[in-house]
């Protein structure tokens, strides 16, 4: 108590004349302060876990050393604002409104986009609106209001002592620069902050897999980890002659036949498309997969299973994979790639941009949301329009039930700018209809209707499954209506249609054995990253060079999709394309979250990968032609 000012509490005149029960009452705010962090640990790992006791106990019993990590965090947090702000109850307040905070958006976004909440997120703060709008019909996080109700009371008891609880020393000071350099020089340091961590056997890697690493570091842990994963270095030994040196093989370009005419390209990422047919004690009232299955065994479709680097959410990984030939492999978890791009880059919209196409991207939804407004430009697109100009420039849109843009809309939009384009065009739309929440719909409402015959799956789940079906009857639809505008076109077009990730079903996978979430074996990573793809064109695609064949069973990664689509169109490729395509040689797919076992060489394309990406993300762009 030597360390508090001996000043007069707020109390009333009648206990201000009795000192000894002011300065218990001070002593025992000054207890409760010492012990919020750990209540607040407690309070944020809960909420991660989704309110789930069985998974929450589960945590502490096989992760003691994790749980002890978040225990320092939490406390050199506090002791850090502490000692800088030299005020208990003000440190107090802000550590507790900053937990529920974390708690409250943390859970939301698990449930509603099926991403946790990560550093990146503050960088889209602007985004906040964008979220909300998803949580009109969301539950609340259970018992959330009761633990505000409770860091209220809290804070009113301790109220009338906030003056009794300041620190006299300005020296303290110093001790909170200290500890804030030591949190800066953790980040920065990716040196010090691995043996921390490993002290602690908290595994780097998993900043890749956010699933397994918050499930297994808490949400403490886990965000602490991304933190120190923010920072990108520079790969070993990078440098403008090292980068050339990987792409100077590839220089020479293989003769080939020119395409005929420069085809428009349809690239269509459909929000969370998967055949729900693979979990099989899910029966249908009708497939909803009708025209899927049908194109399939058109001798001009190539299709099969598409590897992406997301699972229940983060679109933007495979997305910005897609576009640009790049990976986020060596990029930290933590890290939003198109925060990063803000200058002209290779990829492979500025290909076809290069090559004389019109180069649109149309998403009904904010522009603004993953950064996409500010890096489109630099990846290549020449417009995008977002849910505001679409809805201005279209009289006839059709809304869902859960009152975004249908799937089918979507198609005659493309259709519609197609056919306007004087040039070849490449137009890239992100649909939404499919986009979690799957809140549960009237049976009126459903297309399919779906039962299970396992009594393992809890009803809820199931609900889920009913609205996330009837959605993708109507991505199917949307699909047929594609290639039906395409086959009565005289101009050549191509359709690149393809899953960003699997969707949040709840437990539906775990419960009823189709994979384990949390990727215990080889098989249940792969089934976990797996998406469908398919590649349909209206004229014979160039069979003789293709990367993929005709066919069903295909099986390819993200970065390597657009490649394979572009030399089935008769087109040339660059340096960087070939290399791809010697890579799909060695391994026809890889990312880090698979767990597969390294081909030989492999390693020689996975590092030149990581460096081409590195150098035209955060380095010099030694790699690129567009400058």
């Amino acid at each position: 108590m030597g360390i508090l000012r001996s000043r007069e509490s707020l109390l009333s005149a009648g206990v201000r004349k009795r000192w000894l029960p002011g300065r218990i009452g001070a002593a025992v705010c000054i207890i409760i302060c010492l012990l919020l962090p750990l209540a607040e640990l407690l309070v944020m790992d809960y909420y991660n876990y989704d309110g789930d006791m069985d998974r929450y106990i589960e945590h502490f019993h096989l992760h003691p050393d994790t749980f002890c990590f978040e225990i320092l965090v939490m406390y050199t947090l506090f002791f850090t604002l502490l000692f800088l702000l030299r005020r208990l109850y003000l440190t107090s307040f802000l550590m507790t409104a900053l937990a529920l905070i974390c708690s409250f958006v943390h859970y939301m976004k698990v449930n509603l986009n099926g991403d946790p909440f990560m550093p990146n997120d503050l960088v889209m703060i602007g985004s906040t609106g964008q979220l909300m709008a998803f949580m009109e019909d969301a539950k609340m996080p259970p018992h959330f209001t009761q633990a505000v109700v409770a860091a209220v009371i809290l804070m009113v008891i301790m109220f009338p002592f906030r003056k009794r609880m300041r620190i006299r020393s300005r020296k303290v000071m110093i001790i909170g620069l200290l500890l804030a350099a030591l949190c800066l020089h953790l980040v920065f340091d990716s040196g010090s902050s691995r043996k921390l961590m490993g002290k602690f056997n908290l595994d780097p890697n998993n900043a890749a897999m956010q699933s397994s690493n918050y499930s297994a570091n808490g949400f403490v842990g886990a965000f602490t980890l991304n933190v120190f994963s923010l920072y990108v270095e520079k790969p070993a030994g990078y440098s403008e002659a090292a980068v050339k040196a990987l792409l100077e093989p590839y220089q020479q370009a293989p003769k080939t036949e020119a395409a005929k005419k420069q085809p428009d390209i349809i690239l269509v990422l459909n929000e969370s498309f998967t055949d729900i047919r693979e979990v099989e004690q899910l029966k249908f009232s009708r497939n909803p997969l009708e025209q899927y299955d049908k194109i399939r065994k058109n001798k001009n479709c190539i299709s099969g299973k598409l590897y992406v680097s997301a699972y229940e959410g983060g679109t933007v990984r495979p997305e910005f994979e897609i576009l640009t030939g790049l990976t986020v492999d060596g990029l930290p978890g933590g890290i939003l790639p198109y925060a990063h791009v803000r200058r002209p880059m290779e990829t492979y919209v500025s290909y076809l941009k290069n090559a004389g196409y019109y180069t649109l991207a149309i998403h009904p939804y904010y522009m603004k949301f993953y950064d996409r407004y500010y890096a489109y430009e630099s990846v290549g697109f020449q417009d995008f329009f977002g849910e505001g100009a679409l809805t201005e420039q279209f009289s006839d849109i059709e809304y869902s039930p859960q009152n975004r843009i249908t799937d089918t809309t979507m198609a005659d939009m493309i259709g519609h700018y197609l056919d306007e384009s004087e040039k070849p065009c490449f137009l890239f739309a992100i649909t939404m209809e499919n986009h979690q929440p799957y809140l549960k719909m009237e049976e009126k409402q459903l297309h399919v209707k779906v039962s299970c015959s396992d009594s393992r799956l809890d009803p809820g789940d199931l609900d889920m499954v009913n609205t996330y079906t009837s959605n993708l009857y109507d991505a199917d639809r949307m699909l047929g209506d594609l290639c039906r505008f395409m086959d009565k076109r005289k101009e050549p077009t191509m359709l690149v249609f393809f899953g960003d990730h699997k969707p949040n079903l709840g437990n539906t996978y775990a419960s009823l054995g189709t994979f384990d979430k949390d990727g215990v074996s080889l098989g249940d990573y792969q089934k976990q990253y797996a998406t469908p793809f398919l590649i349909y064109t209206n004229f014979t695609p160039d069979r003789k060079n293709s990367l993929l064949h005709t066919g069903t069973d295909n099986q390819v990664s993200t970065y390597n999709l657009m490649n394979a689509a572009l030399k089935a169109a008769g087109m040339e490729q660059t340096p960087y394309m070939r290399l791809l395509e010697d890579f799909y040689g060695t391994m026809p797919y890889y990312n880090v979250r698979l767990g597969l076992p390294l081909e030989e060489k492999a390693d020689e394309y996975i590092n030149a990968m990581r460096m081409i990406t590195y150098d035209r993300i955060f380095g010099n762009n030694y790699s690129s032609v567009v400058k």
